[in-house]
């Protein structure tokens, strides 16, 4: 791995994120009241997982990249957009006061996307069947964000989970 290479991408990294940190928050709190409004007036039907694309940008979701050389790359979201909002929808229609919060709380730590290995996003897809869902064990609230993206990197010899770069 060449070292400028990292030494130049986590600067601009750092450089958008102090940009972003704020801005990203009042996103979520919008895509929360998209979510919100879904459910009270749709029941959730009709909700495509990539309306978040289109209201949190790219540099507001990335928080690593693996910088192996000659790999083709792959964004990856740390948890599947289907799963995290389908989550989203029952603590909605659990109607607590706290709801909201819980959402923004929710989407905060794990909305999020790693740009990886092309290979080890298909792994993750395809091989472990993993993607609409978390592996056995890690489910949502309560799992670490990035366990899908470990397994995938522990599956596929030729990758090295330590390549990647994070700027959270």
């Amino acid at each position: 791995m060449n070292f400028y290479k990292v030494v130049n991408t986590m600067a601009t990294w750092s450089n958008r994120k102090l940009i972003s940190k704020t801005e990203r928050r009042l996103r979520i709190k919008i895509l929360t009241d998209l979510i919100h409004s879904y459910h009270v007036h749709l029941g959730g039907r009709g909700w495509h997982s990539r309306l978040s694309d289109v209201i949190l940008f790219n540099d507001m979701l990335v928080v690593g990249e693996d910088l192996s050389e000659g790999i083709s790359k792959q964004r990856e979201h740390v948890v599947p957009c289907k799963l995290l909002f389908e989550e989203c929808f029952k603590i909605f229609e659990q109607k607590k006061e706290s709801a909201k919060v819980e959402v923004e709380s929710l989407l905060d730590k794990y909305l999020k996307v790693v740009i990886i290995d092309e290979r080890v996003s298909k792994v993750i897809d395809t091989t472990l069947g993993l993607k609409t869902s978390m592996p056995e064990g890690h489910d949502l609230p309560n799992c670490s964000p990035y366990c899908r993206i470990n397994i995938g990197y522990s599956s596929v010899s030729e990758s090295s989970y330590n390549n990647i770069v994070w700027f959270e």
